[in-house]
């Protein structure tokens, strides 16, 4: 059984000890990643596509929200190494 040692100032410095419980098994094997399914979205066109990826279980609102906003910022991701000038595409 483990033991806690807790210092509570609200009564005059008495020390009180309680029995701690042991952590939920889910946190004890550490942290598994969320994995969503995910949807291509094109930010472009049929001449000049800027495929993105979303995630599958947004609700439609939430989609439309989040595609509307990374539209109107498309212009401030590099979608090629010309747009890129400090990486060396080799």
């Amino acid at each position: 059984m483990k033991h806690q040692t807790n210092l509570d100032l609200h009564t005059n410095g008495e020390v009180e000890e309680e029995d701690a419980e042991d952590a939920p098994t889910e946190l004890e094997e550490g942290i598994k990643a969320t994995i969503d399914e995910l949807k291509e979205v094109n930010l472009g066109d049929i001449e000049n596509p800027r495929p993105i990826y979303i995630s599958a279980s947004l609700t439609h609102g939430e989609e439309g929200t989040y595609v509307a906003l990374l539209h109107e910022f498309k212009d401030v991701f590099a979608w090629s190494y010309k747009e890129m000038p400090g990486l060396d595409p080799k």
